[in-house]
């Protein structure tokens, strides 16, 4: 633990110090530190400082909307993102009136505006959490399908599959994930590209089947269960601005004629000789 809090230390020596270089100052106040580990019994947590006071260590925190906390398990965030997209649903229900209720398109676009989007952003990221803790979502999933739909509490979860051409949460983050990671295949200049496609430690996760994969394995399970082989994809081909190509020839007739020392009446002459002889 000691070389490791020396070197967190000297890297947060060096963002203060380039931040004070180019105008920007870190609060203290406002900075966290969160021990990722999940080794159980006693492990100290490091001791960082910034502008000579103690970091705190934190459980759980923020970042980009992921609440994540020290041992990654993302029961936190999924926990606060089914409240939220509870508090959601409500809105769902207000337009869903029997007598007076939006149509079932309409209802489909609202619950994928502000519920499913709500549940897709991060999916990649909590996509790694055990299967216990991303069922807490599907309940979410199900009764905004069944407002939507006008559906009985007793209706089948694969008949409102299919009546509202949704696939499941486990279906829908895999997609995500694909997605991504031909993504991040796609462009070699990718941070982390390299070990995306060559993922490590796979004889370790191969013999603790309890433990999480990273994130290059668990793209490789998904194409094994869908009967799909990792194919070579083409990089992307970085855009060349067309104004660095196209050579375009023009007549500028008013280039040496400075507005501020011309008459409109000039102006007036030379554009309707110009366009008596060209057009």
């Amino acid at each position: 633990m000691g070389f490791v809090q020396r070197k967190l230390q000297e890297a947060v020596n060096k963002v203060s110090e380039w931040g004070k270089k180019n105008g920007f100052q870190i609060s203290s106040q406002k900075t966290v530190a969160i021990h990722f580990s999940r080794r159980r019994g006693l492990h100290l947590d490091p001791k960082l400082l910034l502008n000579d006071c103690t970091i705190p260590i934190v459980r759980d925190a923020k970042y980009l909307g992921l609440i994540l906390d020290s041992k990654l398990t993302f029961k936190p965030h999924v926990n606060y993102l089914k409240r939220k997209c509870i508090q959601s649903l409500n809105i769902i229900k207000m337009f869903s009136g029997t007598s007076y209720g939006a149509e079932t398109s309409t209802l489909l676009k609202v619950y994928k505006a502000l519920v499913r989007s709500k549940l897709d952003y991060g999916c990649v990221v909590y996509g790694s959490a055990s299967k216990s803790v991303l069922k807490a979502l599907d309940t979410v999933h199900h009764q905004g399908l069944r407002l939507s739909l006008g559906a009985f509490r007793t209706s089948p979860i694969q008949s409102i599959y299919v009546l509202s051409n949704e696939p499941s949460l486990e279906i829908r983050r895999e997609r995500l994930t694909l997605n991504t990671f031909f993504k991040i295949k796609s462009n070699s200049s990718h941070p982390m590209h390299y070990k995306v496609i060559n993922p490590i430690y796979g004889s370790l996760f191969s013999l603790r089947i309890s433990f999480t994969p990273t994130f290059g394995f668990r793209v490789g399970g998904i194409l094994k269960n869908l009967n799909i082989n990792d194919f070579p994809i083409l990089e992307k081909v970085d855009e060349y601005p067309p104004w660095k190509d196209i050579k375009l020839n023009f007549i500028d007739d008013f280039e040496h004629l400075p507005k501020s020392t011309t008459f409109t009446l000039i102006y007036r002459s030379i554009f309707y000789d110009h366009r008596h002889r060209f057009f």
